[in-house]
């Protein structure tokens, strides 16, 4: 509304270029309610320090609605309704998937929309998505834009709850199947701020001598109330603790991670395939005669051993099997130095560096 002027200066941009088209009604005769939905390429900055926005799918009309919106381009804008919205068909076609809402007086003159202002939010009290902008009739003046157009006349918003799955069968026809992948089937989903959900993080160290254990730690930003862990190839194998201290490989190999945090609303999983890689135990280091090499307690394959000096060319050894998984290599004929030893079995590879010092 004119009454409503701008600030002096604008407020800084805060921006995002990169989304993909998920979902639509898809219904050009309005008979549907022309909702679009994307998907963004990349997370919003944490340093935008973004709100969420909730939702509301039930059936029933907010007694009161609010929009946030940009009018021709324009900075922010607030525009609110004091009574509460009706359900509606657009422009008589008989399909009353819209809310009509007629806005009201506010401190700083009437509440309009005008061009611009398409998909916007309609908030109920409690600040939940209840629909979205299609157009309507609203004007800063009466017959702004025409016959019928002004302060009091109404706007109408697509219904979220028909969105929800009313515009069609296939996952690109409804809002369901990306606002409930989990298919919990929840009436409401407040809204958050971004420190509030929980985006799975961890870090350990990639590599273990077999036999040994490593600790995880976990890096999740945002309220975490619960973790769950999975560690493939790990003893114990599963872990609710945050960071857990001492998972134990006793098998040669590469093994997955997984990681679920959640709270009381959101949940994220994070698994990291290969994360861990558990190698053989090389004793003593330095050597400087034998290098003794454990491949575990329950390996049973065969094994061949080559060896490399400093500048990657090969060199000479000889490998004497004690057990099917300790094995003695004869380092004596190799002069001082920094060495590397290839160990190759049907189930693992390789490369390890070590030294002979006398």
């Amino acid at each position: 509304f004119p009454q409503c002027d701008n600030g002096e200066e604008e407020p800084a941009h805060q921006t995002m270029v990169g989304c993909r088209h998920v979902a639509s009604s898809n219904d050009p005769s309005y008979r549907g309610s022309d909702f679009y939905l994307v998907e963004l390429l990349q997370s919003v900055p944490p340093s935008y320090d973004p709100f969420f926005c909730g939702w509301d799918r039930s059936p029933e009309g907010a007694m009161t609605g609010v929009t946030i919106h940009h009018p021709a381009g324009d900075v922010k804008k607030i525009a609110i309704c004091h009574e509460q919205v009706a359900s509606s068909d657009w422009d008589g076609n008989g399909a009353f998937h819209y809310w009509r809402v007629v806005w009201g007086e506010t401190a700083h003159g009437h509440a309009v929309t005008e061009g611009g202002s398409s998909g916007a939010p309609l908030l109920n009290p409690e600040g939940n998505l209840v629909g979205t902008l299609t157009g309507g009739f609203a004007a800063c003046e009466e017959g702004l834009y025409g016959h019928g157009t002004g302060p009091d006349e109404p706007d109408f918003f697509g219904k979220f709850s028909y969105s929800w799955k009313g515009n069609g069968t296939t996952p690109s026809r409804q809002l369901a199947p990306w606002l409930d992948p989990l298919d919990m089937d929840p009436e409401v989903l407040p809204g958050l701020y971004n420190a509030q959900i929980p985006v799975a993080q961890f870090s350990a160290p990639r590599s273990v001598v077999i036999g040994n254990t490593l600790h995880f730690m976990d890096r999740s930003p945002g309220n975490v109330l619960r973790w769950e862990w999975l560690f493939e190839g790990g003893t114990p194998h599963t872990s609710t603790l945050q960071s857990p201290p001492e998972i134990r490989y006793e098998a040669l190999g590469s093994y997955d991670v997984r990681l679920i945090v959640s709270n009381d609303t959101w949940s994220d999983t994070l698994l990291k395939r290969d994360y861990v890689t558990v190698i053989s135990d090389l004793y003593p280091v330095p050597a400087s005669d034998r290098l003794h090499v454990w491949l575990g307690k329950d390996f049973s394959s065969d094994v061949t051993f080559r060896g490399f000096n400093g500048a990657r060319q090969r060199v000479a050894l000889q490998a004497q099997q004690h057990s099917p998984s300790h094995y003695v290599v004869d380092v004596l004929p190799l002069p001082q130095g920094i060495y590397y030893l290839e160990i190759t079995s049907d189930q693992h590879v390789e490369m390890r560096k070590f030294m002979v010092l006398r």
